[in-house]
């Protein structure tokens, strides 16, 4: 079995192995979720020209996999941020995958990034939101 580092940079989906929860004093508290996230071997995504990629093909790699649409305020204010972040490690062993959640493909995202001068994150769309489901993720 293939070994995978997966950190999964969510915008707006929280599925992480700890989660953070306030108490009426504003206190910070992490407690230790019981999912387990495995890598699907078996689940393509696919970048603006209908290129195939799977997760393991980044085997060796530390991936960031963030989640997002067009239409996430959030993601809005959170990819141009992505894209300062892949260009400062475009030298070390880091791939953020910025995985489209719209469900208009990528020439949505096309036109997005151009509109917000995202250069250095590569388009990647998850049709039918396939991985994202795979993962469970919910939002």
């Amino acid at each position: 079995m293939k070994k995978i580092l997966l950190l999964i940079y969510i915008v707006f989906f929280s599925i992480n192995s700890y989660s953070i929860e306030k108490n009426a004093q504003a206190k910070v508290k992490i407690r230790k979720l019981d999912n387990i996230l495995r890598v699907p071997s078996d689940i393509a995504f696919f970048d603006e020209d209908n290129n195939k990629y799977y997760l393991e093909e980044f085997e060796g790699k530390t991936i960031i996999l963030a989640f997002w649409a067009t239409w996430c305020a959030p993601c809005i204010k959170e990819l141009p941020e992505l894209d300062i972040l892949k260009r400062d490690f475009k030298k070390l062993p880091v791939e953020i995958i910025a995985m489209s959640e719209d469900f208009q493909g990528p020439a949505i995202v096309k036109d997005f990034y151009r509109d917000n001068e995202i250069n250095n994150l590569k388009i990647y769309h998850d049709y039918g939101n396939a991985l994202f489901r795979s993962l469970n993720v919910t939002g």
